[in-house]
């Protein structure tokens, strides 16, 4: 072949080649047979017959993806420059423009840096802290590889004209090679990716979202006034659940004897705790089980019983928050015990009403006095159980200074509780100024946790950073460390802040505040609409309509008085649209502000994004962002109709929703020459799996090659399989006992409360019974023995988990395991953990599992791995697998003892703070390549995609139940010589059941494959009816799509139908199918979320009030009462209301393929031929919204583009007598498109009848 160069082909390649060129074929070859070598053979054929086509090759990840450029440049005879590679790190438009060029191109979203802050319902996180937080996989998003989690998580957002909670459903953590760092002049900072967007105004009162990258110095960005979210009643007790304070009410500890007493026998220590004390843990439980009533405070002490008794209350309330927020700003825990107890210090010197105020309110709350006043010290409590407490409560012990933050609970309590809270913080350790408050810290968490709590009550404030310098004081030098300042000043927030009843007066004398308001009228205030030229115009519009001169809304104009206060009470006088417009906009919760710098700068490392479903947003730095993916087929940027051959590397992936799918179903529809190619090494053993992937990828021959066939056999090179069975320590077993005796006694338990059949259940067993307990509890059953019983399930499933460890890794995992776990019964709110803290076999087994880590009890794998590696010689390479991250360091860390040297190998997922990016992980396999160690010990990222050449030997720390992860662990030897393969297995244990598993799968798997091979015959999806009997292939369908819409599926599901899918921002709805009806889409975890959120309604009640026929669509076949606790009653309700209430059809579709069928279908009933229709949301009123209705109508015109002609131009007569010249000078408006328009505008009509 005369475009193929510096390759000849095996025999086996060549037949398999014959059989591609002439039809859509998957390709299984064994790893390191030359799967590459077939497809840029096929390419090379492909772009012989078609020399105007492209090849677009697809590949599960980027050091793929590079390998296959890579053995691309060298084997195909064309031009370096047209086989390129995509990536996200290429600008969409730049990608665009690649594409043209290329002859091949091999490829694989929007987001923000880790140290951005969101707020969750625990209040303010780093995304990053946040995204790390779940078990994240890898998976693809967009054009990179990065890492994904499914979630149904709160994070704070802009919905429906409120700042308040939004739905997230995804987190991403993907790679970045340049960011942009945004300041404003308000001292937000940002960085994000230059493709993500933020919310901007123009100087015309135009809202929109822009990318990063677009904005400019002096540019208005959209960010919070004031946050809406429900309060909740925080209960205290609940933070003590676990401590071990001693309650001493003896009064109370009888009556609980006596409840006990009722259910059966009482634990003998009962007789001493109610004479004395018992422990308030102990308390807490049992008081559970007799379900005892609490009353609203509990007398305590400390777990000696020696420190006076002080009032724990039930319930947060003002006082308490005062006395936290003044201790967090100005007090001090001593983290030493004296002889009179620990000290607890409020250091108020200055201010003695302040001293007194808070003197009082600890006497309110905990019914104690200070030990004594000191006049260089403040008020002084010598109080141990008082230390505890507010140590308890979120005022750390010691030097805290630099890592105080705002509790947690605080977010959530009542505004009254926020405002005590933020009263105690300002008068220990805040300022009045003239027309301002400050408040200074070291911390910058709690600078930042104070800011958003004061938005929680409408009060916006800036943040000021100092760094550090050199002082003076008392004729001396000091170093002053750096601090933040959070400042509040303008009118509106002074105004807020003097309702603050515990605000000392001084404070707002000093802030120069008088009850009656601001004295200084009129005064600029930076919280301003920057719409100059909106406000000309609504004035213009005012004259126009007849409204009488005003002078001083021209005056005010002039001098440029902008500020919301006086806009809101001038504008109304304005009869003019425009000015009701910008009415509506200074009624949103968000101010604006004006960028002050702006850069581009390098940046190698990790970017963060959530998927918020409907909102499409969420809140970043006081910022308001949006999530975005780009997609570049969707957006017409890869033109699949020019591809002669789609390759798809690691076809097994062509399963569900993965990108393959559906880019393969395009491709084979717009080809004008498709021809399909997928590679794998392993299918899949189950043969529906496998016939699943090849309906996906169209294929119609499969070409399969193992080591058994003849044309292979002079290609594959002997590789030794060597089964290690080692024994179960006798040592160990006393752990596996009592573990085992802990998992049985909770399934016994759960058995006895009528949930579990059998106390032996398999795992996957007592998951199917956890899911049907979550459902039932979900239903509204007040069932406390169901509820019981899932705790207990919980417990079972974790203990598993330790056995597992303990039986296949070793007693160091296990043991650190087991340890975690107690260390999240101190801190987790999850009953399951603390309940299994309790259990006296859960903690024997700590205990002695700890033991034999001191001892250094190996398990027999590990002293069977040194055994085996011991006379390794340095020309020779191994790859050990282990299945987790904590065995692969203690294995590395035997194998440095051993001085053999070896590499971690993880992925990018950061576990314990160690996480290897995608340039990491190349650095560490060039060093193996090129014999810098010899072992590399991986996790399961090396099982699909490497390339290392020459490998002797793998291992396999455990057996892995795949045949899939089996077959691609060994593939990584015995490539180019003779290797060996070693799997450690302990009998008697799980690892057996794991060994024969993959074994029968991988067998079942190769029988599947001999039967497709000698009869294949592709399944295709057999339907009763095709959409072709409702929509003629000659009428043309379109439905307006929300452009928050377009990486739905349903998008795709309308464009494979036929239908012409435009994408708009929509007030209200999702989709629109013709002038009169608006659809509203909910998946079923969206619509039971948006209940429990209250949008729900609101939606509702904007789509009936914006179109005449509304519609209610709710996707998915999951259980509506089982996604999330809330009583069925609350779901029929919410069901009632919408369709009686609102008169909205209700509508049921199982997936995305439902629903895009039909909107189809009712598309095409509201757009017969004999009807008239338009696709716009709802019916203009105002002149400027019929001009926008006309323009917008012009096919690939949009909203968006019809505004941008009509700012431009002043007016539609203008716009249709411009010329293609003056089009292309409007931003948004390319070349193309100024053609089509001048085009459309001089068309001549040919009416047919």
């Amino acid at each position: 072949m005369e475009m193929i160069k510096n390759f000849s082909p095996r025999l086996y390649q060549q037949t398999i080649l014959g059989t591609a060129a002439r039809a859509n074929t998957l390709v299984v070859l064994p790893t390191g047979m030359g799967k590459t070598a077939v497809a840029f053979m096929l390419a090379a054929q492909r772009l012989h017959h078609y020399p105007k086509s492209k090849i677009l090759m697809l590949a599960p990840t980027k050091p793929l993806c590079e390998q296959h450029i890579e053995s691309f440049r060298n084997h195909l005879n064309i031009n370096q420059e047209k086989i390129v590679l995509f990536t996200g790190d290429v600008s969409p438009e730049k990608r665009g423009e690649m594409w043209e060029d290329a002859q091949v191109v091999v490829s694989t979203p929007q987001c923000v840096t880790g140290d951005t802050i969101i707020y969750t319902k625990n209040g303010p996180i780093t995304i990053k802290d946040f995204v790390e937080s779940f078990e994240l996989s890898k998976k693809k998003y967009g054009n990179k590889i990065g890492f994904h989690a499914n979630i149904e998580k709160n994070v704070l957002g802009f919905a429906k004209n409120s700042i308040t909670y939004v739905n997230a459903t995804n987190v991403w953590k993907l790679p970045a090679k340049k960011i942009i760092h945004i300041k404003t002049e308000m001292k937000h900072s940002l960085k994000c990716t230059p493709e993500h967007p933020l919310l901007t105004i123009n100087d015309s009162g135009r809202i929109k979202w822009k990318k990063s990258e677009d904005l400019k110095e002096g540019d208005y960005i959209a960010t919070p006034s004031k946050i809406e979210i429900l309060s909740q009643k925080i209960d205290l007790y609940f933070e003590f659940q676990t401590s071990n304070l001693r309650l001493v009410d003896t009064e109370l500890i009888n009556i609980l004897f006596r409840k006990l007493q009722e259910k059966g026998p009482v634990d003998k220590k009962y007789y001493n705790y109610k004479r004395r004390s018992m422990p308030l843990n102990t308390f807490f439980a049992d008081a559970k089980k007799v379900k005892l009533d609490l009353p609203d405070f509990l007398l305590i002490t400390n777990k000696t019983g020696k420190s006076t008794p002080l009032r724990l209350p039930h319930y947060l309330n003002e006082d308490l928050s005062y006395i936290l927020g003044a201790m967090l700003a100005d007090g001090h825990i001593g983290n030493r015990s004296s002889a009179h107890g620990n000290e607890v210090v409020y250091s108020e010197l200055f201010y003695k009403t302040i001293l007194n105020q808070f003197i009082k309110k600890v006497k309110l709350v905990f019914g104690i006095k200070p030990s004594t006043i000191n006049s260089k010290k403040g008020a002084i409590y010598y109080s141990t159980v008082l230390a505890l407490v507010l140590d308890k409560l979120g005022v750390p012990k010691g030097n805290k200074s630099k890592i105080i933050r705002v509790p947690k609970f605080i977010f959530n309590s009542k505004k009254s509780e926020i405002s005590s809270f933020l009263s105690g913080v300002i008068n220990a350790d805040g300022d009045g100024h003239k027309n301002m408050f400050r408040v200074c810290s070291i911390s910058k968490n709690f600078i930042f946790d104070l800011k958003w709590l004061f938005l929680t009550l409408g009060i916006d404030s800036l943040i000021a950073f100092n760094p550090s310098k050199k002082g003076k004081m008392r004729g001396g030098t000091i170093n002053c460390s750096e601090s933040f300042h959070l400042v509040i000043s303008g009118q509106d927030n002074l105004q807020k802040m003097i309702l603050f009843d515990e605000l000392d007066e001084n404070k707002k004398k000093n802030a120069k505040i008088k009850r009656v308001g601001i004295k200084k009228h009129g005064t600029r205030s930076k919280d301003i609409l920057p719409v100059k030229e909106a406000l000309r115009l609504a004035y213009q519009e005012h004259r126009k309509n007849g409204g009488k001169t005003i002078d001083q809304f021209r005056i005010a104009y002039s001098a440029g008085y902008l500020s919301k206060n006086y806009l809101k009470k001038n504008l109304p006088l304005l009869k003019s649209e425009k000015a009701k417009e910008l009415l509506n906009i200074l009624e949103k919760p968000l101010r604006w502000v004006k960028i002050k710098e702006i850069e581009s700068i390098p940046y190698k490392g990790f970017v963060y994004d959530l998927t918020v479903e409907k909102e499409h947003n969420f809140i970043t730095n006081f910022l308001v962002s949006h999530n975005t993916v780009e997609n570049d087929i969707i957006n017409d940027r890869v033109k699949l109709q020019n591809v002669s051959c789609l390759i798809i590397d690691e076809a097994h992936h062509a399963t569900g929703e993965y990108a393959y799918v559906w880019i393969a179903d395009r491709y084979e529809k717009t080809s004008k020459y498709a021809r399909i190619l997928g590679l794998t090494a392993s299918p899949g053993s189950d043969l529906e799996t496998v016939k699943q992937v090849c309906t996906n990828l169209k294929i119609e021959k499969v070409e399969v090659r193992t080591d058994k066939d003849h044309d292979m056999k002079p290609y594959i090179q002997d590789v030794k399989l060597n089964w290690m069975p080692v024994d179960f320590p006798e040592e160990y077993k006393l752990v596996q006992k009592y573990l085992k005796d802990c998992r049985k006694s909770k399934l016994l338990e759960a058995q006895g409360l009528g949930y579990c059949n059998d106390p032996d259940a398999r795992k996957t067993d007592l998951l199917k019974l956890q899911g049907e307990l979550i459902k039932k509890i979900s239903m509204g059953e007040k069932d406390f023995d169901a509820m019981r019983a899932m705790s207990l399930v919980a417990e079972a499933l974790k203990v598993e988990h330790g056995i597992e460890l303990l039986e296949c890794q070793g007693v160091h995992q296990c043991s650190e395991y087991l340890e975690g776990i107690q260390k999240q019964a101190i801190t987790s709110k999850t009953k399951a953990v603390k309940h299994l803290m309790l259990d006296t076999n859960f903690k024997s087994a700590l205990y002695h599992a700890q033991k034999l880590v001191e001892n250094n009890v190996e398990h027999p794998k590990m002293i069977k791995l040194k055994e085996m590696l011991k006379d390794i010689t340095e020309d020779k390479k191994a790859i050990i697998f282990t299945q987790f991250r904590d065995s692969a360091n203690l294995i590395v860390k035997n194998l440095d003892e051993m001085n053999i040297k070896s590499h971690v190998f993880v992925g990018q997922a950061k576990k314990k703070g160690v996480g290897f990016n995608q340039k990491k992980q190349k650095e560490i396999l060039d060093q193996f390549r090129n014999g810098e160690f010899q072992i590399l010990v991986a996790t399961s990222v090396a099982e699909e995609g490497l390339d290392i050449p020459k490998v002797d030997e793998v291992i396999f720390y455990e057996p892995v139940p795949s045949a899939i992860r089996a077959i691609q662990r060994r593939g990584r030897t015995g490539r180019l010589e003779k290797g060996e393969v070693s799997i450690l297995m302990t009998a008697g244990t799980r690892d057996e059941g794991y060994k024969w598993s993959a074994h029968h799968k991988e067998k079942r798997m190769y029988r599947n494959l001999d039967t497709l091979k000698s009869d294949f015959t592709l399944v295709q999806e057999q339907q009763n009816k095709t959409l072709d009997q409702f929509i003629p292939k000659d009428q043309v369908v379109a439905i307006v799509a929300d452009h928050r819409e377009k990486n739905n599926r349903v998008v795709k599901e309308l464009m494979e139908l036929g239908v012409s899918v435009k994408t708009e921002q929509l007030i209200s709805a999702d989709y629109v199918v013709s002038g009169k009806v608006g659809v509203e889409l909910k998946k079923v975890p969206d619509f039971v979320a948006s209940i429990i959120d209250r949008r729900l309604l609101d939606q509702m009640r904007e789509l009936k009030q914006n179109f005449e026929k509304s519609v209610l669509i709710i996707e998915g076949e999951e259980d509506i009462f089982s996604i999330r606790q809330v009583h069925a009653n609350a779901i029929w309700g919410m069901l009632a209301s919408i369709a009686l209430g609102f008169n909205i059809p209700i509508l049921y579709t199982k997936n995305p393929k439902d629903t895009a069928s039909l909107l189809a279908v009712m598309a095409k009933r509201e757009q017969d031929t004999g009807r008239s229709y338009s696709l716009h949301a709802g019916k203009p009123v105002s002149d400027i919204e019929q001009q926008e209705f006309f323009l917008s109508s012009i096919p690939n015109m949009g909203l968006v583009n019809a505004r941008r002609l009509l700012e431009y131009f002043g007016s539609i007569k203008s716009v249709v007598g411009s010329s293609s010249e003056d089009f292309v000078k409007i931003d948004g408006i390319g070349k193309k498109t100024a053609e089509r328009l001048v085009e459309f505008f001089e068309k001549e009509y040919i009416f047919k009848k």
